[in-house]
């Protein structure tokens, strides 16, 4: 990959950050920087892979007060950076010869494998002391075998998936879930903070990456269960938007139906493109990499299934009737007669 070219006391551990668990001692420690008078500095910053959300994930790691090298294969991805004082390096090998903590925003391992481990990569040039922080969704068995590789050379990989999309991103709310070496994740902490206000520590490398699975597996059933209650209740001719009012303020409310559901049966969600492209194709891949893992592991996943069996029929549609139409068709060739217990 190419991308296209156009000092304060690091702060301690906070004791409020959270974790899922506490490992036994750090097997290694890492240095800031082999370079001279940089060990005990503040860290620089390095990002890869400047889109909706790894933009404004950068202009608050400004905002936070560290130095901050992009790469991106787009200079207008990074275009409002540089008069905030971000620098440009020309490939991933460039951002690792001049950061020591390096964020990638990516679309999959396959991507990961490339900027870190490809020519011109991360690995190309020396990363003993160095930080990589994967933020993409991927299977948890490449995650540990980047951080063995990683490991090697000296440098040390974090699994940071996260959530909360381009809004978190720009108020710097997003959560994140992170799997990797103890040490390197506290070295990292003062910059993930800048980013994230929900920030867990979860385990051993590739823990983080099974923890996205479950959310993703839990907001698409979710969806599909919201799908097929409002389905049971417009075949009853209930009015739609009256249900929603009426579920939303008792037991049956979750963050999903708030959001999900409310955009739906006021047509708005696919007035919003990019949202529509965004919610599909990555709630896809995510989805189809969980019942991946899950099959290598032999672990049943009935209604993950039947969530992406959903998924892959959704109707960018603003119109709840044709939602409600594929929802109906996806249960009839589950069950021969369920559609015409419902008519």
């Amino acid at each position: 990959m190419r991308c296209s070219k156009n000092s304060s006391t690091r702060k301690p551990l906070p004791p409020d950050s959270l974790r899922c668990d506490e490992p036994d001692e750090p097997t290694g420690v890492f240095t800031m920087s082999d370079q001279p008078g940089q060990t005990n500095a503040q860290p620089v910053v390095g990002f890869i892979g400047i889109g909706h959300v790894g933009n404004p994930m950068c202009h608050n790691i400004l905002k936070g007060g560290f130095r901050l090298v992009v790469c991106d294969l787009r200079p207008e991805a990074y275009a409002d950076l540089l008069p905030l004082g971000a620098e440009v390096a020309a490939d991933p090998a460039e951002v690792a010869a001049k950061a020591d903590i390096i964020l990638l925003s990516l679309y999959n391992s396959d991507i990961v494998e490339q900027v870190v481990f490809g020519a011109n990569g991360i690995a190309s040039r020396p990363v003993n002391g160095k930080i990589v922080i994967d933020t993409s969704t991927g299977l948890p068995e490449r995650s540990k075998e980047f951080a063995a590789r990683l490991a090697e050379k000296g440098g040390a990989m974090l699994d940071m998936p996260l959530t909360g999309g381009e809004v978190g991103a720009r108020a710097g709310t997003l959560s994140f879930m992170i799997g990797g070496e103890m040490s390197a994740y506290e070295r990292a902490l003062p910059v993930i903070k800048t980013m994230g206000k929900d920030i867990v520590y979860c385990g051993s490398s590739g823990s983080g990456m099974v923890v996205k699975m479950a959310n993703q597996m839990l907001i698409t059933t979710f969806f599909t269960a919201i799908v097929e209650a409002f389905n049971f209740v417009d075949q009853h001719h209930v009015d739609l938007v009256r249900c929603f009012q009426a579920i939303v303020h008792g037991s049956g409310q979750s963050r999903r139906l708030d959001k999900f559901g409310a955009q739906y049966l006021l047509h708005t969600l696919a007035q919003d493109a990019v949202e529509i492209a965004h919610y599909k194709g990555v709630f896809d891949k995510d989805l189809g990499y969980a019942l991946q893992q899950a099959d290598q592991k032999g672990i049943p996943l009935p209604i993950a299934e039947l969530a992406m069996r959903l998924r892959q029929v959704l109707p960018q549609s603003n119109s709840v009737d044709d939602l409600l139409a594929v929802w109906r068709g996806i249960v009839s060739t589950s069950d021969g007669d369920s559609a015409s217990h419902r008519e």
